[in-house]
C-alpha cells in the first residue's frame, strides 16, 4: 500500500505544479494508504492537460485542512453554525475555481471511469483518500456550478448558509432533523430565493439517472425515496414551478 504524495517519482514530480504536490502531500495525512494502481491512476488524472486547466490546484489549498479533517462532517452535524466559520476559506476556493474554465463532461466521465477501474480495491475497502477524490470527481459539475452562483456580489452558497443556519428553531418535530424542521416552517420569502432555486434545480437535474452519484448518496443513507421526498418538500414549500 502506498501514500499519494510521498511516492511520486522525481521525473514525474518535476512536471507537477507545486500546488498540486502540496495537495498530494496533505492528502497523505488522511487515514489509509492507496494501492499503487490507484496512485498511478490519480497521478495520470492530476497531470492531464485538461485537469491542470480546469481544476486549478491552488483553489484547494484554503479548504484542504477543512475537508481532509475526518471529523469535519460529524462536527457540522453536531453544530451546523460552525460552517459559517469556514465561509472565508470556501470563498477563496470559489474565487479561484470559478475563474477557471469548467471541465468538460467527457473529461469528468473519463476521470470517473479511470478511478472506478484504477482504484477499485481502494474504493471497495472504503479508503478515505480514494472516497474523497472519487466523490469530488463524480459531483464536480454541480459542485462547481453551485459554488460559482452569485446574487449580486455574494456567493449564493454563502447567502443560503447564513439564512438556513440562522433560522429560528422549529416548534414542531417534522423530520427528526432540527435544521430541516426549521426550513419546513420558515417563511417562504426567506427560503424560496433565486439562489436556492438555482441550487435546487442544478442538484436535482444532475441526479436524474446518474447512477454513480445516486449510488454515492445511497451509501450515505440518502436513497431515491429521500430524494423524492425532498422534491415534494420543495414543491410544497416554494411552489410547483420552483423546481
Amino acid at each position: 500500500m502506498t501514500s499519494l504524495g510521498s511516492t511520486v517519482p522525481p521525473n514525474i514530480a518535476s512536471k507537477i505544479p507545486p500546488n498540486t504536490l502540496q495537495i498530494l502531500d496533505a492528502l497523505d495525512g488522511l487515514p489509509g494508504n492507496l494501492s499503487q494502481p490507484c496512485v498511478t491512476t490519480l497521478l495520470a488524472i492530476a497531470t492531464s492537460p485538461e485537469f491542470l486547466k480546469c481544476v486549478t490546484p491552488g483553489a484547494f489549498l484554503p479548504i484542504l485542512p477543512i475537508i481532509s479533517d475526518p471529523n469535519f462532517f460529524n462536527s457540522l452535524k453536531q453544530n451546523p453554525k460552525k460552517l459559517l466559520d469556514y465561509i472565508p476559506q470556501f470563498d477563496q476556493f470559489s474565487d479561484i475555481i470559478c475563474n477557471a474554465p469548467k471541465c468538460s463532461d467527457g473529461g469528468v466521465q473519463n476521470a470517473t471511469n479511470a478511478i472506478t477501474v484504477g482504484c477499485k480495491d481502494d474504493l471497495s475497502n472504503k479508503n478515505a483518500i480514494a472516497d474523497l477524490i472519487y466523490f469530488f470527481v463524480v459531483f464536480y459539475s454541480p459542485v462547481r456550478d453551485i459554488t460559482c452562483f452569485k446574487d449580486k456580489k455574494e456567493y449564493c452558497k454563502d447567502e443560503t448558509a447564513k439564512v438556513v443556519i440562522n433560522l429560528p428553531q422549529s416548534p414542531l418535530n417534522i423530520t427528526g432533523n432540527p435544521l430541516l424542521d426549521s426550513v419546513a416552517v420558515a417563511d417562504p420569502g426567506s427560503i424560496c430565493t433565486r439562489c436556492n432555486k438555482d441550487i435546487v434545480n442544478t442538484l436535482f437535474n444532475f441526479l436524474k439517472n446518474n447512477k454513480p452519484a445516486l449510488d454515492l448518496l445511497a451509501q450515505a443513507g440518502i436513497d431515491q425515496k429521500h430524494i423524492d421526498e425532498m422534491k415534494i418538500g420543495v414543491a410544497v414549500k416554494c411552489g410547483i414551478n420552483f423546481e
